[in-house]
């Protein structure tokens, strides 16, 4: 097995077997269901926590990357140094991986991208510059964009809008287009420069100064040399999900909660059951409704939207409430059930692009697989039986 092999998206195809499990009422709950949480964990290392980071297929047979959590409980000599890891049989057996693993799923908050369309673009973030280098060779060389947004450089923008030398534009990568790999897209922060270089990912120190998130999401076509406006109905910082099928449908978190465009961004609508969808994870704590009243209604928050690459009416989103679900474009969606709710636990999702039915789902305890499109789950690690690099 390849240490890093190429995304074969080439070899995605449309599954026949969909009917079943999308009318299948029995798979997920459906959101205007109330659900009780559980809190998030807190003072407590979540030692089985991983983030699901890239599934590819080689003559059909997938092979599962993911990173693991700094607090794992089990590590041998071999993993002692590092926390990504793959395995090619469903978590039986799972092999350290030495180099950082590049994502092609737009998680939130990635480090390192990799094009989804073509594996030898990549882009890692800096956090020192608040921005991304681009590689077009698998990462043996990189290059700095130029970074000029609708023909103003980085410094000019923040002098214009703070009056100061002293701020700098940061940019927060939120999706890579499907097919094109030169095609990205971002949110701009406007912060202190100091922000940046010790490092205050969050750009929320006290001493740090003012932040500004500028309300617009900026689209680049070459890698991030040029930028311009794309669209002021997003949530800065928060993911897109791009069809692969049908390039021009895209999935958001707007400023009007969840919204889709048929039209590559130009304009956007709100989605099916925008209520339920909205509301935050409800806990033991709302049981009492004045309490719940008092909190508040409205608190999704996104990690990452993923459309099925052969169906552009599949769509997951992981977020604060878990995974959410929709098989008809939208209009209706369902909670999965893993086994259990908790607060802030799901972290990513991937499809075998071979069978995309199959999901590969990363959570704070653990990942878990379905082959039947969510229906049902098993836990594919950790493993209670550790088996080669596992022991």
């Amino acid at each position: 097995m390849r240490t890093l092999p190429m995304a074969m998206l080439g070899l995605l195809c449309f599954d026949a077997t969909l009917g079943m499990a999308a009318n299948d009422n029995q798979c997920g709950r459906p959101i205007t269901k109330t659900i009780w949480f559980e809190p998030q964990a807190e003072h407590r290392a979540p030692q089985d926590e991983a983030t699901v980071l890239m599934v590819t297929s080689d003559n059909g047979k997938p092979a599962l990357f993911i990173h693991t959590s700094w607090s794992a409980r089990t590590r041998s000599s071999g993993w002692s140094d590092y926390h990504q890891a793959s395995s090619v049989d469903l978590g039986r057996i799972w092999e350290p991986v030495p180099q950082d693993v590049p994502t092609p799923l737009n998680i939130k908050d990635s480090r390192l991208f990799e094009a989804p369309s073509n594996p030898g673009f990549l882009y890692r973030y800096v956090p020192e510059l608040g921005l991304y280098l681009r590689s077009e060779n698998g990462g043996l060389s990189w290059s700095v964009p130029k970074y000029t947004v609708d023909g103003e450089s980085r410094e000019q923008i923040a002098s214009r809008l703070t009056g100061t030398t002293t701020e700098t534009v940061r940019f927060d990568m939120v999706a890579v287009h499907p097919s094109s790999p030169l095609t990205i897209f971002a949110s701009l922060t406007v912060a202190p420069w100091t922000s940046i270089t010790l490092y205050y990912p969050d750009f929320k120190h006290p001493e740090m100064g003012v932040v500004r998130e500028l309300e617009n999401t900026y689209i680049s076509h070459d890698g991030g040399d040029t930028w311009e406006r794309l669209t002021s109905e997003l949530r800065p910082g928060e993911p897109i999900g791009i069809s692969a099928s049908h390039s021009n449908v895209f999935y958001a978190h707007g400023r009007r909660g969840m919204i889709k465009s048929v039209d590559a961004g130009a304009n956007w609508e709100p989605v099916g059951q925008q209520r339920e969808l909205e509301l935050r994870p409800f806990t033991s704590a709302d049981k009492d409704e004045q309490t719940r009243l008092l909190k508040g209604l409205v608190d999704l928050r996104i990690r990452q939207i993923l459309v099925d690459p052969a169906n552009e009416n599949i769509v997951h989103l992981v977020s604060n409430k878990g995974l959410i679900q929709s098989l008809d474009g939208g209009a209706t969606w369902r909670l999965l059930d893993l086994g259990f709710d908790e607060v802030d636990s799901a972290r990513s999702i991937g499809l075998n692009p071979a069978r995309t039915q199959e999901l590969y789902i990363g959570t704070t305890r653990g990942v878990f697989f379905s082959s039947d499109r969510g229906c049902h789950f098993s836990k594919i690690y950790p493993t209670t039986e550790r088996a080669s690099g596992m022991n």
